[in-house]
């Protein structure tokens, strides 16, 4: 990426734009778009915090940024996130899938 694009993105994501926790979320897919709805849970409490809609394609561009700047992360820190089995069967997610 060149420093003028780099620059650009670095603007942008400094703009003053709402900022929330989530610990949750739920996804619903149609044959154009996704909807992720992003949650706090405290407790058996849930409370939607935001809603972001987007394209399929977008939604595959961005699992493939997510999992390259994880890998990243992993290899600068040489920390690798765990999660729970019990998490993992709960959500029906393949625990032996490689993820990086």
């Amino acid at each position: 990426m060149s420093d003028e694009k780099q620059a650009a993105m670095d603007q942008q994501l400094q703009a003053d734009v709402p900022t929330c926790y989530a610990n949750g979320v739920a996804v619903g897919i149609s044959p154009y778009d996704l909807s992720m709805v992003f949650a706090l849970n405290i407790g058996s409490q849930a409370k939607s915090q935001t809603r972001v809609i987007m394209s399929l394609e977008h939604a595959v561009v961005m699992v493939m940024v997510l999992r390259r700047a994880l890998r990243e992360h992993i290899k600068r820190t040489g920390i690798t996130p765990t999660v729970p089995g019990e998490v993992m069967r709960n959500l029906q997610l393949d625990e032996e899938e490689p993820l990086w």
